[in-house]
């Protein structure tokens, strides 16, 4: 679990609330973490070698544990801010732990960004499937 060798980091500023409220579609708010300030934002891995996916509850544990934590707050600013996002993260699922919803039928989803015919994607993907190596955590670049 170490940091995505020589990938640019990016500077974001504050929204005030969610774009996407997933609670006018009926989902429950588990966990959400904060955005303040400017912060920075850097790609980490949360597999270790020899592993080519973990459960979501390993994932979660594992970007508790890295620290700075990034939620949906910061997925929505950085896709308003594409031209930020370095073309060297377009090949990773960039995936936003510190939100953690619950949708009507009990399952948890994590805010997550792809890119996909030149475009990058906000969506929410089920908590317990499997998280493989092409996905990486999005965290703040600690100080």
């Amino acid at each position: 679990m170490t940091q995505v060798a020589q990938l640019p980091t990016i500077n974001l500023s504050c929204p005030p609330e969610f774009v996407n409220d997933k609670r006018r579609k009926g989902w429950t708010l588990l966990e959400d973490v904060p955005l303040e300030g400017t912060p920075v934002l850097e790609l980490v891995k949360f597999l270790k070698d020899g592993e080519e996916y973990v459960n979501g509850k390993t994932m979660l544990s594992r970007a508790k544990k890295l620290g700075g934590l990034c939620g949906q707050r910061h997925a929505e600013r950085l896709l308003s801010m594409v031209w930020l996002i370095p073309e060297e993260w377009q090949k990773f699922y960039l995936v936003f732990p510190g939100t953690l919803w619950r949708d009507s039928s009990g399952s948890r989803s994590v805010t997550f960004l792809h890119f996909s015919a030149d475009r990058w994607i906000l969506e929410w993907l089920w908590f317990k499937g499997g998280w493989p190596q092409v996905d990486h955590l999005v965290r703040l670049c600690p100080q």
